[in-house]
């Protein structure tokens, strides 16, 4: 991978990381998927995060919905969420697929991080998604 003027990774825009360790800003942790959306001149990184994990129940009831590939609708049409089940292949270079099924919630799946704090973690670069 490329590296900035400041000696940091460039991770270019499409590219599926996995965070181990992600710290949250509650203060707790766990690895984490993202995609890189973009980078910015001022080293900021922009990246969309994804849930595989519904423990709680808090998005949604596993029993009342049906997993599709696509957007997840509330009763007036309004996108939720996306989802991305577990074995639909993502990735153009790997075939990368997830392990779980995986969701964008659309309100807070953004997230930003510079150069620097992405520097701290350990994370593995998987593919490349695909724009289908």
């Amino acid at each position: 991978m490329p590296l900035n003027k400041f000696g940091f990774v460039i991770y270019t825009a499409g590219c599926i990381i996995h965070i181990k360790n992600f710290v949250f800003p509650n203060g707790s942790s766990k690895n984490k998927y993202f995609i890189v959306l973009s980078n910015s001149a001022d080293n900021a990184i922009t990246l969309l995060s994804m849930s595989t994990t519904n423990d709680s129940g808090f998005y949604f009831n596993f029993e009342t919905i049906q997993i599709n590939h696509g957007g997840i609708k509330d009763r007036t049409g309004k996108i939720l969420m996306y989802c991305i089940p577990k074995g639909v292949v993502v990735g153009i270079n790997n075939n990368f697929k997830f392990p779980k099924d995986t969701f964008f919630l659309a309100q807070y799946s953004f997230s930003e991080l510079d150069c620097e704090q992405m520097h701290k973690y350990q994370i593995d670069i998987l593919d490349e998604i695909s724009d289908k």
